[in-house]
């Protein structure tokens, strides 16, 4: 489980006060639950407080667990001891040896020892245990016998294994009372790959270049390499930051690489120490964008050539004046070509590569799709094959093999543009044919916030984007329903603001109530399956256009199946005055 801990003292009773310790803690919790972190804060905290609070988070940490501790405003260090400082302690100037003597320096002066709370976590031997200790570590000056005694300058030795320990400031030395380490920290935390030492370097580094405070450091006592972000808490945050940056980085090296003119052997480095302190980034990932940049200009590709090599998006859609980027989460994001690409040297780049078929073209595990396109807004699809099962895949790979004229382009782009604007699409084959796989790649052009009412049968639909309503059922469980039943059922669902619904059907008339009921949920999208032959639905297309099912859809694609291929698009029907016409059909 990932525990964090987050305190922030700055209403101190006999030390100055602080003005951004309770805004540090605001501003890390959000973050850290952005991420998967059970957070606790807590924000001017008395000693005898503080103590409990620490023990019981401490108590509650099993072995494997990813704990975070941190803490904002005073401390100092004492005699070998590193001491972060509860509202109500002792002004170090004026703590008398004799109570130290009787209570122990900690009791003495109301003060944690950092130790102790390493001493707690040292049962989490199989987890995380970070500390981040945002406060002053300066030398406390100590009266005894009427005389000030100043501490050594030494380090505090970490005892347990498994803890890193990230200081605000070096040892022996202030800091300023500002929010400029949580700043970087939550500004710099979300990035994938990126491990803890890579994290609080670039942090130290962007303190140390920005501010007039010392150097921040770090101890630690593990070998493992633990990183903030990984699979399971990747979220639209850490994806956004991700293309934030992937743009910015490219902006700040090609900027520079246009101005010089130095040779491969010595560019990299110079590229290097010219942008590092102008982004704060880890070296070896900084490096590897540095190099894709360079590849980037030889091949005159600009930014184009990192969305090629990237693994994470699905779609990008390049356009001449911008680029719209569809990942795993979010509606996307869209960024206005500022010199990141020329679109023609693109153009010509991409029709040199294998192509698959007319239009479209294979890079690595990438399906590039040069779309049919009006002369005033020429763009292409770049589609991550790798991730996500592709729509190009269902469309094009089958006709290919059969087609005497290549329809892919043709049929790529009607579908896409119907699914998008949310036309009603009617797919229609024998039960053989694989419509719900079609209807689960039309899923990938659905935007996150869209509200799906799913009417599900034997066959698995897999909606990737979207969410699927509470409303969702099987076609059976509305078949038992009478008139009314059905109708409510429709009143509760219209409150949920469908957008769009999905559902299969052996066979069904225009006349069933329960395709009735359906088509009175408002402002949506129907996709529907329909099992039947095609040469028996074409017959009645042609003899019933008013009162046959198809009458409530915008688009039918007719699929069909060939033993040695599978399933492929037939043909495909779009209406216009109440009438289909067949507007594209595959010869085979």
């Amino acid at each position: 489980m990932k525990r964090a801990l987050l305190i922030g003292n700055q209403n101190y009773e006999k030390l100055d006060k602080l003005s951004f310790p309770e805004n540090d803690v605001k501003k890390l919790k959000d973050i850290f639950e952005v991420i998967g972190f059970s957070v606790s804060t807590y924000v001017d905290v008395s000693f005898e407080n503080m103590k409990e609070i620490i023990s019981i988070f401490s108590y509650n940490v099993n072995d494997g667990d990813e704990i975070v501790f941190y803490f904002s405003g005073h401390g100092y260090h004492f005699e070998g001891n590193n001491y972060i400082t509860p509202i109500d302690c002792k002004d170090y100037h004026e703590i008398e040896y004799a109570d130290v003597l009787l209570l122990a320096y900690e009791d003495a002066a109301k003060v944690i020892d950092i130790s102790l709370i390493c001493d707690y976590l040292s049962k989490n031997k199989n987890g995380n245990n970070i500390l981040v200790i945002d406060a002053c570590r300066n030398i406390a000056e100590i009266k005894m016998y009427n005389d000030k005694r100043i501490s050594n300058l030494v380090e505090t030795s970490i005892l347990n294994d498994n803890i890193f320990i990230a200081y605000v400031t070096s040892l022996g030395e202030f800091t300023i009372d500002n929010s400029i380490y949580a700043t970087a920290i939550s500004d710099m935390i979300l990035r994938k790959y990126q491990t803890i030492d890579d994290l609080f370097n670039c942090v130290s580094d962007y303190v140390y270049n920005n501010s007039d405070a010392k150097i921040p450091c770090i101890s630690k006592k593990t070998n493992k390499t633990y990183c903030f972000i990984d699979e399971c808490n990747y979220c639209y945050e850490v994806e956004k930051q991700y293309y934030d940056e992937m743009f910015q980085i490219y902006i700040m090296v090609s900027s520079e690489l246009s101005e010089v003119n130095i040779k491969d052997d010595f560019l990299n480095k110079y590229i290097y120490d010219a942008v590092k302190s102008l982004i704060y980034y880890p070296v070896n990932l900084l490096n590897l964008y540095i190099k894709k940049v360079i590849t980037a200009f030889k091949e005159k590709l600009g930014l184009v050539y990192l969305l090629l090599e990237d693994e994470f998006f699905t779609t990008a859609n390049i356009h001449v004046d911008s680029i719209f980027i569809e990942a795993k989460f979010g509606n996307g994001y869209r960024y206005d070509n500022n010199n990141f690409y020329n679109f023609n040297q693109c153009v010509e780049f991409i029709r040199n590569l294998q192509t698959k078929s007319s239009n479209v073209y294979i890079y690595k595990n990438k399906t590039i799709i040069l779309m049919p396109y009006k002369n005033t807004n020429p763009f292409f699809q770049i589609i991550n094959c790798q991730n996500n099962e592709s729509l190009i895949r269902l469309v094009e790979n089958p006709i290919r093999k059969i087609a005497k004229n290549d329809k892919t382009s043709e049929i790529m782009k009607l579908l896409i543009d119907n699914i998008e604007n949310k036309k009603n699409i009617l797919l229609v084959g024998d039960p053989h044919t694989n419509k719900e796989e079609f209807v689960s790649a039309f899923s990938e052009y659905f935007s996150e916030k869209d509200r799906i009412l799913l009417i599900n049968e034997d066959k698995k639909i897999d909606i990737r984007k979207g969410q699927i309503s509470n409303s969702s059922t099987t076609f059976d469980d509305l078949m038992s329903k009478n008139v009314d039943e059905l109708l409510n059922r429709m009143e509760l669902v219209n409150k949920e603001n469908i957008t769009r619904v999905l559902y299969q059907n052996k066979a069904f008339r225009i006349d069933d109530e329960v395709f009735k009921a359906l088509n009175k949920i408002e402002h949506c999208q129907f996709i529907a399956t329909y099992d039947r032959d095609i040469n028996t639905f074409l017959n009645q297309l042609k003899m019933q256009p008013k009162e046959h099912i198809s009458s409530n859809y915008d688009l039918i694609v007719i699929l069909c199946n060939c033993k040695e291929i599978g399933s492929f698009v037939h043909s495909i029907y779009v209406k216009e005055n109440n009438y289909f016409d067949c507007l594209i059909k595959v010869d085979y």
